[in-house]
């Protein structure tokens, strides 16, 4: 399998897990892939969630896996990505409306051992810059 193609099999797969993670913790699933459709293209949001309290949640999945060596998905979580996140989240608030409304980013971390073919998940709340 060509690299990219299985990079892009590893996400797809990270975001389905964490989908259902949240789903299983009681967040209401908004939307998914979110991106402004016009203008300069400003990133995407993985996963828009609302929690339990009406919170809105928007959520980074970030995905590795494993070679031999203890590799950490939060690598790829930059303090330049966290700001292209914020950016779009504004938007986001914007377009909907919603700027008075409480909301968090977090990251949903995914690592994944094809030898043991496990993958391990952890939530981390409140990313700030």
């Amino acid at each position: 399998m060509k690299a990219n193609r299985q990079k892009i099999l590893i996400g797809q797969k990270a975001e389905e897990l964490a989908v259902n993670y949240l789903l299983a913790q009681g967040y209401k699933i908004l939307e998914r892939h979110y991106y402004n459709k016009k203008g300069y293209h400003l990133g995407e949001i993985d996963v828009i969630a609302e929690d339990s309290t009406g919170k809105l949640v928007f959520v980074e999945v970030k995905a590795r896996r494993g070679r031999g060596r203890k590799v950490l998905p939060e690598e790829n979580l930059t303090p330049a990505k966290i700001r292209k996140l914020y950016r779009i989240i504004e938007h986001f608030l914007r377009i909907n409306q919603w700027q008075e409304r409480d909301w968090r980013l977090d990251a949903i971390l995914v690592n994944f051992d094809f030898k043991t073919r496990k993958s391990c998940l952890r939530q981390i709340k409140f990313i700030r810059l």
